[in-house]
């Protein structure tokens, strides 16, 4: 996954109605009228929520005759997942962070900074 894409993913997911769209999906596929009805949000507001989502690849959609339903993407999720896991929190998680030393530039005086007293 490259940086790019993990952006994308994690603007997608910054959003509560957006997280709260992808929530309703967890149990089973919903048609707009489904989302729709969980909302106090117009159907042009509720699409463009969909289509940042589907676009960050985090949900698919299909046809079913006239409607188009909508589903979590299970394989970008799990890439993201275990992308996080390896890239960021299994290092996070496994590493030890003892006291540091602040290295002498900390206590330099910086520009447009003014003396302490």
């Amino acid at each position: 996954m490259s940086n790019e894409e993990l952006i994308n993913i994690l603007k997608a997911l910054a959003d509560k109605h957006r997280l709260r769209i992808l929530e309703l999906m967890l149990d089973e596929e919903k048609c707009m009228c489904e989302i729709m009805e969980q909302f106090k949000l117009s159907q042009p507001t509720i699409s463009h929520h969909l289509k940042i989502l589907k676009s960050a690849g985090v949900i698919k959609c299909r046809k079913e005759g006239k409607w188009v339903v909508y589903r979590p993407n299970k394989s970008k999720i799990k890439e993201l997942k275990d992308f996080l896991n390896r890239t960021y929190l299994d290092k996070i998680i496994s590493n030890e962070y003892p006291p540091k030393e602040l290295p002498d530039i900390c206590y330099e005086k910086q520009p447009g900074e003014e003396d302490e007293k």
